[in-house]
């Protein structure tokens, strides 16, 4: 399919069923080229959606999830990837695991928190900027998508891509090639496989729940909620263990700072918030339906 008729038969989509068959039978009808289809049709979608504009919650999206969470969970998720594809690296070439100074279980729990944390960090934002955004998601789900596309693995596929193959031009593919596909891999795939998986696909997933009209329950709200507040502990207590562990290699000599547990907790709080914002709308409902008149 070509990239302006798959961009269209996306916008139309995005219309109301009623709606859709009209518009395609219009572009059908006077022959427009599929380049100027696509940008009527993103300038009609734009212009529906306006109205929506007016009320807070599409604002609530994008100031509060597609620009803070959605750098912050880029960063968190950076991190933790950098982490294992180290630790991969250091076995592929020395045959031993990279020492950060923890010990393995030390490691393993804090992968195993932080990757967790992640993956229930972005599965809420994604449900509630799905909720938030109503009929304006077409552009709140756009920009987060695309902050996702930047800070994460794909800009850095792109601009690797392109390295590669100067390097190849210049130093010869035969002697270029194998050191740097392996290189590649480790760096560039292998990292925008697992970011994907601990954000991009979560955040989808929930961005689609929140639009098939599915609502989580008294249930599965406070274990969430519980969830969520468990693992920012964890990931808040565990992110000390890397100065400790330093300080206790260099036996007190060495403190390499690094930020109090009150700092490190501020960002992860800012993630959780939108399960704070589903607490306080599962409140709200429950209030309502308290004093809602009985009909007898």
């Amino acid at each position: 399919m070509k990239p302006f008729k798959w961009l269209i038969n996306k916008i139309t989509r995005t219309l109301e069923p009623d709606l859709q068959g009209a518009v395609v039978g219009d572009v059908a009808e006077l022959k427009i080229p599929d380049r100027q289809a696509a940008c009527e049709l993103l300038g009609l979608v734009l212009r529906r959606q306006a109205p929506q504009w007016k009320t807070w919650q599409p604002w609530l999206a994008l100031v509060g999830i597609v620009g803070p969470i959605g750098v912050l969970l880029s960063q968190i998720s950076i991190v933790v990837v950098s982490d294992f594809s180290r630790q991969v690296l250091a076995y592929w070439k020395y045959g031993v695991p990279y020492s950060s100074g923890l010990t393995k279980a030390q490691e393993i729990e804090t992968l195993v928190c932080v990757s967790l944390a992640v993956f229930c960090w972005s599965w809420v934002g994604g449900f509630v900027l799905g909720a938030l955004s109503g009929d304006t998601l077409l552009l709140n789900g756009t920009l987060f998508c695309l902050v996702w596309f930047c800070l994460c693995g794909p800009l850095e596929l792109l601009i690797y891509l392109a390295r590669l193959l100067l390097n190849a031009l210049h130093l010869g593919p035969i002697r270029a090639l194998p050191h740097n596909l392996i290189e590649f891999v480790l760096f560039v795939v292998l990292p925008l496989m697992l970011e994907t998986i601990l954000f991009l696909l979560p955040a989808l997933a929930g961005i689609q729940q929140a639009r098939s009209g599915r609502t989580l329950g008294l249930g599965r709200t406070i274990l969430l909620a519980s969830a969520v507040a468990t693992l920012t502990g964890l990931v808040t207590w565990s992110g000390g263990w890397q100065q400790i562990a330093l300080q206790k290699w260099s036996e007190g000599k060495w403190n390499p700072g690094g930020p109090p547990w009150e700092k490190r907790l501020v960002p992860l709080l800012v993630v959780s918030w939108p399960v704070v914002y589903l607490l306080a709308m599962l409140c709200l409902r429950h209030r309502a339906d308290k004093n809602k008149p009985i009909i007898t």
